[in-house]
């Protein structure tokens, strides 16, 4: 019985199959016909107008609300006075122990940003702004034999340079 219904299965598709080979949705010729009025046709219209101007008809319309929420976030970034993100942190002691740590980094990476802030009751050394997770893992793999005690920590980092040219 099983192999009764295989076989009426397989039949069944390749009538289905063959049928589609033999169906056409347009004639070669017509498909020409269309194909030639449409290249030599005039009736496309080009226009030459600046791509600034395209917009100048549209209106949106939106509830007033949203430009409050808008203003808030303005506000709350310039507050923040930078935007979230990760530094690796290399120490946390007393002042001229960080100082000399702050050094000793500063002297294999120069082009790297290093902070000390006074944390109560130790100062802490961080180094780099990174946006992502794995750029902080990067620095920090690189760092390890040297800063065998370096951590990830996420908190407010500086906004970066932007690029005057």
């Amino acid at each position: 019985m099983k192999s009764l219904t295989i076989a009426l299965f397989f039949f069944l598709i390749a009538v289905f199959v063959a049928n589609a080979k033999n169906t056409t949705l347009y004639s070669s010729d017509s498909h020409d016909d269309i194909s030639a009025d449409f290249y030599e046709s005039d009736s496309i219209e080009t226009t030459k107008e600046p791509v600034e101007n395209i917009w100048d008809h549209l209106t949106i319309i939106s509830d007033p609300r949203i430009d409050s929420l808008l203003q808030i976030h303005r506000e709350e970034n310039i507050r923040k006075k930078g935007l979230e993100g990760y530094r690796v942190q290399i120490f946390q002691g007393t002042k001229e122990e960080a100082n000399k740590i702050k050094a000793r980094f500063l002297r294999k990476y120069p082009d790297c940003k290093v902070y000390a802030p006074f944390q109560s009751p130790f100062f802490t050394v961080y180094v780099g702004d990174f946006r992502t997770k794995s750029e902080a893992l990067k620095l920090q793999s690189q760092i390890k034999s040297e800063f065998s005690n370096s951590f990830i920590v996420e908190g407010p980092i500086s906004f970066p340079e932007l690029n005057k040219e």
